[in-house]
This record gives structure tokens, sequence and C-alpha cells, in this order.
């Protein structure tokens, strides 16, 4: 295993099948009547408990550490003072060699998204004595230059927080930080600290593992448990024309009981729906499009580039973004879910709302019908409750994302 990691972005949107529609509806013979002596549909209110932003308290990641033998969370314990120290500086860990080495280091970072100034490129030379291993880490921030670029990322990681939606549940604090990372990160293969939250969060610029960290961070902040998770993408071929086995990094995150995946730098894309693409899926869905790497423990480091420390089993779907989010269709004609999203996107003259279709209904022929008639009907519906007031347009589309069984309404407003 090589202590040297490069990650690549392969572009999941491109698996996608993509048709664009017109909604078709007759103006003359307006469905409103249908709808006006039924009561106005609303979203259902969530019970998921939500919690004030100043009340939320910082946490910190355990997982790498408690992977750890004795010997080892003892290394773990002085890698910590030393790699808080303001220039690099050589010290003894009492290891046996470097593969034990690797995974404190390992262990490590992926406890302390927050650590930046480790150069990804070298981390640490060391050389093997009887009483143990001298190792020097390797810095690319040091002295003056390194207590300025921590309070950057303070400031930046405090000005993300404030920017926070109160009172509001740890899957809403999710979106919340997918939607601030994707929108102000770009993927670099060039940038200068494109590994670190130093990149993804001052720079703007960073691939997989920079996206990667800067999730974990700041949910460690908003006290939400992240991990980061290293593997593979293996299903489609990188933006950067490279090898779909290249080396990746996503994360996995806690929510209620259970945990699921996220990949944030699969969800910066151009199209609306790729930025909930990767929000919280199961290891089945997952393994679809990636490879996660063995644990330590599992497998020797000769054998792999990439392992881990820890890796929850994710088998949940409450969270996931679809079925979170989005309104089901599970009857065509029971369309009150739908038309009440509808009326709340038109409040807040959303241009995108995902409607899930139930996997007990043939896509194809649903996505007929809501284009030959109910999908106007729906948008009719969501005018009369809300007096037109903003007026949803007949030349509103729809987009079929067939693989996902998701239907976009695309709106348009007079």
């Amino acid at each position: 295993m090589n202590p040297i990691k490069q990650y690549s972005l392969p572009v999941a949107a491109a698996s996608m099948i993509v048709l664009i529609a017109v909604l078709v509806g007759c103006s003359a013979c307006s469905p409103r009547w249908y709808y006006r002596f039924r009561e106005e549909p609303t979203v259902a209110p969530t019970s998921d408990v939500s919690t004030d932003t100043d009340e939320r308290e910082s946490i910190t990641d355990s997982h790498g550490y408690n992977s750890l033998n004795d010997k080892m969370k003892k290394a773990y314990q002085v890698l910590d003072e030393y790699i808080h120290r303001d220039y690099s500086e050589r010290f003894t860990l009492a290891l046996n060699d470097g593969d034990e080495l690797l995974n404190v280091v390992e262990a490590y970072e992926q406890d302390h998204p927050e650590v930046f100034w480790l150069d990804t490129g070298s981390r640490y030379e060391y050389a093997t004595y009887s009483h143990g291993l001298e190792v020097t880490l390797s810095f690319t921030f040091e002295g003056d230059a390194l207590e300025e670029a921590k309070e950057d990322v303070e400031k930046a990681v405090s000005d993300i927080i404030k920017g926070a939606p109160e009172n509001a549940t740890d899957y809403e604090i999710e979106l919340y930080l997918n939607e601030w990372i994707i929108y102000h990160c770009s993927y670099d293969k060039e940038g200068p600290q494109r590994h670190t939250v130093y990149g993804s969060l001052i720079q703007g610029r960073a691939v997989c593992d920079g996206y990667a960290k800067a999730f974990q961070l700041l949910c460690h902040r908003m006290g939400i448990d992240c991990v980061t998770i290293e593997g593979t993408a293996t299903e489609f071929e990188s933006r950067l024309d490279e090898s779909g086995d290249d080396g990746h990094m996503w994360n996995c995150i806690r929510l209620g009981d259970d945990w699921y995946h996220v990949d944030v730098t699969w969800n910066d894309g151009d199209v609306h729906i790729q930025k909930y693409a990767f929000l919280n899926l199961s290891t089945e869905e997952i393994e679809r499009t990636h490879s996660i790497s063995p644990l330590f423990g599992d497998a020797s480091p000769d054998d792999y580039d990439y392992l881990n420390t820890f890796v929850p089993e994710c088998t949940g779907m409450e969270y996931n973004y679809f079925y979170k989010s989005c309104p089901c269709i599970t009857d065509l004609d029971d369309d009150s879910e739908v038309i009440a999203a509808l009326i709340e996107a038109a409040k807040k003259r959303t241009l995108y709302l995902d409607v899930r279709i139930d996997s007990s209904l043939d896509y194809d022929e649903t996505t007929q019908a809501i284009s030959e008639s109910y999908g106007y009907r729906w948008l009719e519906a969501a005018n009369m409750y809300n007096n037109d007031e903003p007026e949803i347009s007949a030349d509103s589309k729809y987009i079929v994302y067939k693989e996902i069984n998701v239907i976009t309404f695309n709106l348009a407003y007079e």
C-alpha cells in the first residue's frame, strides 16, 4: 500500500438515460372543477427531532482510534501530539514496522479531517531501530503560516455553520452541507491543496478526498457522526479520462439509528438530479458503482492501495433522498401527496420537484399517463389552491430518470 494517495472522479450522471418532455393539457377544459370541493392537501409533518443550531455540540470522531490495538492506540496519541506542533519534529513510536505505522496514520486521518497540513503526497518518513520507529512528518504549512491557515479554516467552518437552517433536523443539516460544498467547491486535479479541507473550503478546489473530508468536518461540527470511506469507483469512466478503478473517497453518515453512504463528489454535477443521486445510499446500492476497500485487519497493505479502518454496514432507506424528500406516486388517482408538494414548490418558486414512482407501478406507463393528462391536472390543482399566486405555467416540462424510478418536474411560472 502506497502512502501517497491519488483519487479521480468518475461521472455518475453519464449513466442516466434522460428524456425531457412537455406536459400535455387543455386549458379550455381545466380540471380545476375536479378539485374545488376537495380539501387542500398538505405535506405531512416530519417526526424527526429538530435541534437549534446554537445547541448543536461539536463531536470528535474516534472510529479510527477504536479500531487499533493498545500498542497502536499509544502511538496514535503520540502522533496527535507531534502533528499539532508548529514545526515538524522527529519522534519515536513504539511500533514494529511500516505497516503498523501506516495503520496508525490512516486511523488518525480518518478521525481528523481538520488536519490539512499533513502532506498527502509524502506524509512521513521513518527509520526502523531496535527501540521502535523514528518518524518525521511532512507538513505543507509550518509556523505562522500554519496558524494563519488554521484560522482561515476555522473562520470558514464558523461562517458555514452560521448559514445553516435554524431548528433543523440532522437530515436537513446534511442537505445544507451537501449543497454548500457542491455550490462552493469545484473538482480540480491541479489544486495545490486538493486533498484537504483547506483546498475545498478555502481555495474552493479539491478532488474527492477534499470533498469527503470537508463534509466529514462540517458534520462533526454540527454534531453528526460521519466517517470517510476509501475504495474505488468501478462503473463509470473518469471525468479526467483515467481508469474507472482509480482510488476514490466518499462518506458514511449516521442518521437516526442507521448509517448511509454519501458521495458529495459525485453529487457535484450540472444536472439538478445529480446533486442528490448519491445522498444516503445503502451498501447494496453504493456497490453498484463503488468498490469498498477491505479493513486493515482483513488484508495486507501490500495487496491494496487503499484500506479502511472502519466501515459501517448501511442497510437503511428511511433517509435516502428519494424516499425522504420526494413525494411518491403509488396510485395515479391518489394524488394528494404530489399535489401538496407542488403547492409548496410553487410558493417558493422552486424550479425542480423530484417525484418517486413506486416500484409496484410500470414506470413507462406511469410517466406516459403523467405526460398525457395527470401532470397537467396536478399543476392546475396546485394553481387553484394557491389562487394562481404564483401560477405554474402549462409550459412546465418533466424529466424522466428510469434507472432510479424518478420523474422531475421542471417548473415554469407565468
